[in-house]
Parts: structure tokens; C-alpha cells; sequence
């Protein structure tokens, strides 16, 4: 198996904060990838300790029914809130074969770039949606880089009959991935 990683030269190393409790000194950033449980309230703070003194914070998550409340709280601080349920498309043009594999349009970004170059498209299944909020600090600054159609929706529960639109699903369009930038502390979150 090819390592991508180590294509790029990055060095890689688990961390476990639940035993740790500290992030080491020469980590460039942390990378948290499709976690399915939550986080408990002494790893929260110092991964926001962390993030508030210019640490970058990859976060990759995908649809779970259960909330993960300390880990939604910490994106919360950047202006991102995760939206309940799993986000179906409704435009055929912006999803793969079935509605929950979404196609979003990538927007302009130093992030996005290469993939609006390339004319290539960016597969995401199964994605909880995001709504950028107020983060409360002028120097954070939270763009969104994928963006699902104004036809998409977000079926909650696991007991809908139909993936079509009803009246209880919630209306998108959604981000389903956005870039944190804070110009003065120098955080870096997506």
C-alpha cells in the first residue's frame, strides 16, 4: 500500500490525548480523521488551547447519528456548526448514483485551487452538512470551500421512508468542508 503521506514528506505519529493530555511541542498540526466518538471536555480544552495559539487542526468527519457535543462546541468557537442528520442532494448534476454521494461545487480557495484547475470532481458520501456562523472575533475569518445545491436537504433519524424532500428535513444548501483562518493568532483549521 502506498503511503501518500510519506510521498510528501510528512511524518505521521498517533496521538492519544485521552492519556497523554498534552500535544507535543513539534507538531505541526493535528489531523483528527472520521472520529466516532466524542472527545471529553479535558481533550477539548487543549485542543482549544492548542488552536488559540496558532495551532492548524485538520478535522475530517462523516455522518453519525449521534452528536459529538465537545467536539461540535470546539468548531463552534471558529463560526462552524454541524448540522443534524445526513445531507441528500436533490440537483442529479451534483451527486453520484445515489443522492448521499455527493458532488459539491468546490469553491475558490487556496485549498480548492488545484481541483477547480483541473476541472476534477470531489466525491464525499455520506456527509453531515456544516453552517458557518458568527465566530465572535474579527480576525477569524471562515470561508467555505464545498458547497452543496440549494436543492439539498438533511434527512434526520434513520427512520425516514422515502429519500425524497419531506417538510421535517432541514433545507440546504450546506458546506461540507470550510477553511478557519485567524490572521493574528495564526490558526489554521479545515
Amino acid at each position: 500500500e502506498k503511503n501518500v503521506f510519506l510521498d510528501e514528506n510528512i511524518e505521521l505519529k498517533q496521538l492519544k490525548l485521552a492519556s497523554e493530555m498534552a500535544i507535543p511541542e513539534n507538531a505541526d498540526m493535528l489531523i483528527c480523521f472520521k472520529p466516532t466518538a466524542d472527545i471529553t471536555v479535558e481533550e477539548k480544552e487543549i485542543l482549544a488551547n492548542y488552536m488559540a495559539t496558532g495551532g492548524k487542526f485538520l478535522l475530517v468527519t462523516g455522518y453519525l447519528e449521534k452528536k459529538l457535543a465537545n467536539l461540535e462546541s470546539l468548531m463552534e468557537a471558529y463560526g462552524i456548526t454541524s448540522v443534524e442528520g445526513l445531507v441528500l442532494e436533490g440537483n442529479n448534476n451534483y451527486y453520484s448514483q445515489y443522492p448521499y454521494l455527493l458532488l459539491p461545487e468546490p469553491k475558490a480557495h487556496v485549498i480548492t485551487d488545484p481541483v477547480l484547475k483541473s476541472r476534477l470532481n470531489v466525491l464525499i458520501p455520506e456527509a453531515r452538512g456544516l453552517k458557518i456562523t458568527e465566530t465572535g472575533s474579527v480576525t477569524t475569518v471562515v470561508t467555505n470551500l464545498l458547497t452543496t445545491t440549494d436543492q439539498s436537504y438533511s434527512k434526520v433519524g434513520t427512520n425516514w421512508t422515502t429519500a425524497d424532500k419531506t417538510t421535517e428535513d432541514i433545507a440546504g444548501p450546506f458546506s461540507l468542508g470550510v477553511a478557519v483562518e485567524d490572521a493574528v493568532m495564526g490558526t489554521k483549521a479545515v
